[in-house]
């Protein structure tokens, strides 16, 4: 197995294991839908300013299925790894 191909495994590994985190946060919360909804929106509502403006601080995301979904599925923490990847040149 190549270097690089292990690192997509782990990427794909650590990616689904926040999800089931998340899932798991959300169904144990008093108000699971409220929770989860609240969750994917502050991140997607980030994501899309991120997008828009963070250029001007140097942390620009690009808008895709990836960066979407995955900052639907774990929210405004999700979004701040993607902009770390953005900025290290990893996305």
């Amino acid at each position: 197995m190549s270097g690089e191909s292990l690192g997509e495994l782990i990427f794909y590994l650590a990616t689904v294991i926040s999800a089931v985190v998340m899932i798991v946060h959300f169904l144990k919360s008093g108000k699971p839908a409220k929770t989860a909804f609240f969750g994917m929106g502050s991140g997607a509502v980030f994501l899309v300013a991120l997008h828009f403006w963070g250029g001007y601080v140097g942390f620009e995301v690009p808008l895709n299925f990836f960066t979407s979904v995955f900052s639907l599925i774990l929210g405004i923490p999700g979004v701040i790894i993607l902009a770390l990847m953005g900025h290290f040149g990893i996305l």
